[in-house]
């Protein structure tokens, strides 16, 4: 079995990255991205690299380069990187076309917008601004234990924004929060701890707290019912079972059932990446092979240091 990876909305679209798609000399890329059906889907993603619909619209033009040089036969499995899951959906399962799929994500990315500004409205916080950190702790045997037994304990204190965003290694962790409580935290953490920490801010496009469900757990039911919309509107709501299994962000579980793998994916819009989790259930399964579609490499990176698989192969 083949595990294809897909990236999250942390891996913008390079100014020579996407030249270079525009003129390799592949037969997939030259039938892809020169292709007159999507001439106004490449000069859209050309015009916005680091948007989320430009993103998964560029997974899905790269996936379908990166068939039509390696074949469709083999055996896949899918994993993507939160906003990745969707291209699991949609590129890897066929149940979204490439427009469709920069439509849902745009909905998804205007939803988070708006519900992170209804949030700090509602509670006279409109200065306030959130962001998100990538924590490391080397040394650490269980950095989410560590940080899940601070965070609790400044929660209680009133720092009620600051949630676990994505467990990506037993060293490393995302935070997200106000930064005011993201600075509180970077204070506990040099303070009388054996394990030293370290803290790098990450980019959270239009100041989305990304995976934080105090914050984004109204988007759940719209999202939803926007995605159930679209599929009926192409009959594919009839469709029960997933042509290939997903490893859900949420489970760190394989999925196969349609309506549950739409589910993980907008709920784990607003949940933990338990990438941890999905890594597990990549060694059980015995995966041989991997194939990191871009845009980027972060989610290949991860798998590859994580997983103990044979062969890992970069398609970005």
């Amino acid at each position: 079995m083949k595990l294809i990876t897909f990236p999250g909305q942390g891996s913008p679209i390079g100014l020579d990255a996407f030249e270079s798609y525009l003129t390799r000399n592949f037969n997939g890329f030259n039938r892809v991205f020169q292709a007159s059906k999507y001439a106004d889907i490449v000069k859209s993603i050309g015009a916005r690299k680091t948007s989320a619909d430009s993103i998964v619209g560029c997974s899905g033009l790269l996936f379908e380069a990166y068939q039509l040089e390696n074949g469709t036969q083999e055996q896949l499995c899918f994993l993507g990187h939160s906003l990745g899951e969707l291209s699991c959906l949609a590129a890897g399962n066929h149940l979204y076309d490439i427009p469709t799929t920069m439509n849902i994500a745009r909905k998804r990315h205007e939803l988070m917008v708006a519900t992170t500004r209804q949030y700090k409205v509602t509670r006279g916080l409109e200065d306030m601004q959130f962001a998100m950190w990538a924590i490391t702790a080397p040394k650490s045997t269980d950095l989410r234990r560590d940080l899940e037994r601070i965070i609790s304990k400044m929660q209680s204190l009133g720092a009620k924004s600051l949630q676990l965003a994505n467990v990506n290694a037993k060293t490393q962790c995302v935070v997200t929060g106000f930064e005011q409580d993201l600075e509180a935290l970077k204070q506990v953490l040099a303070q009388g701890n054996a394990i030293r920490f370290k803290s790098i801010p990450l980019a959270n496009p239009d100041g989305i707290p990304f995976h934080n469900s105090e914050v984004l757990s109204p988007i759940i039911e719209p999202l939803k019912d926007f995605m159930w919309k679209k599929l009926k509107r192409t009959g594919s709501h009839t469709k029960r079972k997933l042509d290939h299994p997903i490893i859900s962000n949420v489970s760190g579980c394989c999925e196969t059932d349609v309506d549950t793998a739409i589910s993980n994916f907008v709920s784990g819009s607003t949940k933990t990446v338990e990438f941890i989790s999905c890594c597990e259930t990549i060694d059980a399964l015995e995966i041989s092979t991997s194939a990191n579609i871009g845009p980027g490499n972060v989610v290949g990176v991860l798998v590859k240091r994580n997983c103990g698989i044979g062969a890992n192969f970069d398609w970005s």
